[in-house]
């Protein structure tokens, strides 16, 4: 019964980034108003490791979805070619 009500930590982890964005964005909104200015190198730091953290997570999908079939059936990219080739 546990398994329905659980998360995957890819999921939670995705929540988490876009929780983190939302905060940093009204941060960044708050420092401009009352700065003037924002952190530019913040910024692209900010950026660059959330991307990388979607990035990843995406890879480990993708990869999962591509290899989880059974070793004796064909890859899902080369069924798809088959098919379309006639």
């Amino acid at each position: 019964m546990k398994k329905a009500n659980k998360m995957k930590f890819s999921k939670i982890l995705i929540i988490v980034l876009l929780t983190a964005i939302a905060v940093f964005f009204v941060a960044m909104m708050i420092t401009y108003w009352v700065v003037g200015d924002v952190p530019e190198p913040l910024i692209n730091g900010f950026t660059t490791v959330v991307t990388s953290e979607l990035l990843s997570l995406m890879l480990i999908k993708r990869s999962d979805n591509r290899y989880s079939q059974d070793e004796t059936s064909e890859p899902q990219d080369e069924a798809e070619d088959d098919n379309i080739k006639g």
